[in-house]
């Protein structure tokens, strides 16, 4: 309508009502923003010949209203959707223009006739520029014959909870002759895996432990713990090979 930095005088309204051609029914509109000019098209208005120019929409051609001989006045956008709602819609084939009807009435949406030319005088441009560019070609000789590239990939390891149960039940040879099917404890113990297995900063993986009836107060077992810590400082003293085994297997965990 208007370039963004160019002022246009307009006066404000209220209290304008339209209806359609054919119909009664008032729609009353929202603030009303008057120009001097609006770039209309007069040749984009249907008519009923624009109905009659296609088949899927000839029947509707009488319920067209005919083109005034006036200016275009008034344009109604999307902040009065009561006037744009679709009530009915008759569709064609694809890229054919389509009907559809309004509390205002008929209308149709596309070009008017398929043998018609319709020119649009204020959105169409008349003149085409085209400049040729030939792309600099390097002689072969300075053209890089091998190309190295590096694929990176990051590979995450997923641990799933039967993988878990698998793991735990390989120590035992006498679950390989039971049956495949899991006890109502399994399915107990695959329930709490998944909702609390976690994958750590560390990039460790920390489970809950299954209890049966929630979490047990646990005796305090520091003194037992500190007792297994001495037997084993006197064990590393006394088997210099069991302290050096030891010692080589803490210092390559990560």
């Amino acid at each position: 309508m208007a370039s963004r930095n160019i002022v246009v005088s307009c006066r404000k309204l209220t209290g304008l009502q339209v209806r359609g051609f054919y119909s009664d029914k008032i729609i009353p509109l929202p603030v009303t923003y008057s120009r001097e000019f609006i770039p209309a098209n007069r040749d984009h208005i249907p008519t009923p010949e624009t109905a009659k120019a296609w088949p899927h929409l000839e029947h509707l051609a009488n319920e067209i209203a005919p083109q005034q001989s006036c200016d275009v006045g008034l344009l109604i956008g999307y902040n009065c959707p009561q006037a744009l709602v679709p009530r009915q819609v008759v569709s064609g084939e694809e890229n054919q223009p389509f009907a559809q009807r309004t509390d205002l009435g008929w209308s149709v949406v596309g070009y008017g006739n398929p043998c018609l030319d319709y020119g649009d005088a204020i959105g169409v441009s008349h003149q085409v520029i085209v400049k040729q560019v030939m792309p600099g070609l390097q002689s072969s000789s300075n053209l890089t014959s091998e190309v190295h590239y590096v694929c990176r990939t990051q590979i995450k390891e997923v641990v799933l909870p039967a993988d878990v149960i698998k793991v735990l039940e390989s120590d035992f040879v006498e679950r390989a002759s039971e049956d495949s099917h899991m006890s109502q404890e399994d399915l107990l113990f695959l329930s709490k895996m998944e909702k609390g297995i976690r994958l750590k900063d560390d990039g460790h993986y920390e489970m809950p432990l299954p209890f049966k009836k929630g979490r047990p107060n646990l005796p305090d077992n520091k003194v037992c713990a500190i007792h297994r810590l001495r037997c084993l400082e006197r064990k590393l003293k006394r088997n210099k090979q069991y302290h050096k085994d030891y010692k080589t297997f803490m210092d390559e965990r990560p």
